[in-house]
């Protein structure tokens, strides 16, 4: 564990409290609500209540009529050098006329990206973990360890580390829900050269879903801000992308023991992140691996997710990477005899885990020869197309949580082996695991 002294980073923006807005920016505008043209002043911020989103609040002091909501507005935000449209969301007239727009979908950049030699980031709700890059923090008589993570590849480095009093915001935000920032992250080359916003937009959005697969949930970066080599702010960009606000805590293959996972398995997903094969089913998988965690739909619908998942992957493999089959022969095979395929050439087990109770004692019961793959499609094909062999299940409840955590399982576990991880891993499956609890993927030994 390294120790030193501060590890403020300068230039970040601070969330001392769950859900507390931030401020982005501020200053007399000019905006053009039709035909007119209006003064005031504004004021730029991220707001998480009643949801996620950027917002502008404006009051004006000259003003004719009254604009409703749904009106398109234009703005010349001439401090922070930005115009852009948006639309009204909420208006009021008192002494003065006051809106709160917000702007489209687009990412507002401010100011010019040339000549960045550091970007820092922030992560909205990633979990408290701890791991042998952590940082120790000295500040006002008193000691903190910050969990801290550093991934590299191909010349890049990108540290992420926990903010202040983490686990008291933590706390707070399991006991409110909703967002706040738990980490800071700073992306620089090695070699300390300039580089370009796509090539940083490049690395931010493969962090979007690297840092969600690890979490269970949508999480990842927001608000980078770029500098130059003496430490000057150049630009910043404002976007929410997709994040999930805090319910409950997710589960998945990272441990928050062992924070280094992180560090072990990223620049395996880097390689097949910029493989032209690869890139769009790990993107897509790992959408409906998440939207399938999150229980998007009730159990039911979680298991026809992860199925969707595992069937990509499975074509992906067998068809694209490897040429096991072609398309044709692919498309006549069960979504069983596809997924058995692709986890029995990557050495993951295939059987039904004793561990899921349930589904091991009814395959048992009802003598139906399944193996793992089958005993997930069949009870997935038994939701979709009820059929004979619903029948004989009648009076049976189907242990759906079971096949849910078993497709879920898969996923990991295929996406673990592409990315070229041999070391441990929160196995989801393993009944009465703990924290810290860790077990070596299955594919380390052959």
């Amino acid at each position: 564990m390294d120790k030193s002294k501060s590890h403020q980073i300068s230039g970040a923006y601070k969330m001392p409290s769950v859900n507390q807005k931030i401020k982005l920016a501020e200053g007399q505008i000019e905006f053009e609500p039709k035909t007119l043209k209006i003064k005031g002043d504004a004021k730029v911020f991220m707001r998480f209540i009643p949801k996620l989103e950027i917002i502008i609040e404006a009051t004006a002091y000259e003003f004719f009529g009254k604009l409703i909501e749904e009106d398109e507005i234009e703005i010349n935000f001439p401090s922070i050098q930005l115009s852009t449209k948006l639309f009204i969301k909420k208006s009021s007239i008192s002494k003065n006329y006051k809106i709160i727009a917000i702007p489209y979908g687009k990412p507002l950049l401010i100011g010019s990206p040339n000549k960045t030699t550091k970007v820092i980031f922030h992560v909205l709700n990633f979990p408290v973990f701890l791991g042998k890059s952590d940082v120790k923090i000295s500040e006002k008589n008193r000691s903190e360890r910050r969990g801290q993570i550093i991934l590299k590849y191909d010349g890049w480095q990108i540290k992420i580390t926990a903010v202040r009093n983490l686990r008291s915001l933590f706390k707070s935000l399991k006991s409110e829900g909703g967002y706040v920032i738990t980490h800071v992250g700073e992306i620089e080359h090695l070699n300390k050269r300039s580089f370009s916003k796509d090539e940083c937009e490049e690395i931010l959005f493969a962090l979007h879903y690297f840092l969600s697969f690890a979490a269970g949930y949508f999480t990842g970066p927001i608000l980078p801000i770029g500098f130059n080599e003496n430490n000057e702010r150049l630009w910043e960009e404002w976007y929410k992308g997709l994040k999930t606000r805090y319910d409950s805590e997710g589960l998945s293959w990272f441990d928050i023991m062992h924070g280094e996972l992180l560090g072990e398995v990223f620049p395996g997903f880097l390689n097949q992140w910029q493989n032209k094969i690869w890139k769009e089913p790990v993107k897509t998988a790992i959408y409906w691996y998440l939207r399938s965690n999150m229980m998007e739909g009730g159990t039911d619908g979680a298991i026809i997710l992860a199925q969707s998942a595992l069937e990509l992957l499975a074509y992906t493999y067998c068809v694209e990477d490897k040429k096991i089959w072609t398309y044709i022969v692919f498309g006549k095979k069960s979504a069983a005899e596809q997924i058995w395929e692709m986890l029995s050439s990557l050495n993951i087990p295939i059987d039904i885990p004793p561990s899921l109770i349930n589904l091991f004692t009814l395959e048992k019961k009802f003598n139906f020869n399944w193996n793992g793959p089958q005993a997930f499609t069949e009870i997935r094909n038994l939701i979709v197309h009820p059929g004979q062999k619903r029948k004989r299940l009648v009076g049976h409840d189907l242990p759906l949580a079971e096949v849910w955590k078993l497709g879920l399982w898969y996923i990991e576990l295929v996406l673990l082996h592409l990315f070229e991880h041999t070391g441990v891993y929160a196995e989801r499956l393993k009944n009465g695991r703990w924290v810290g609890d860790v077990s070596t993927v299955p594919w380390a030994s052959k």
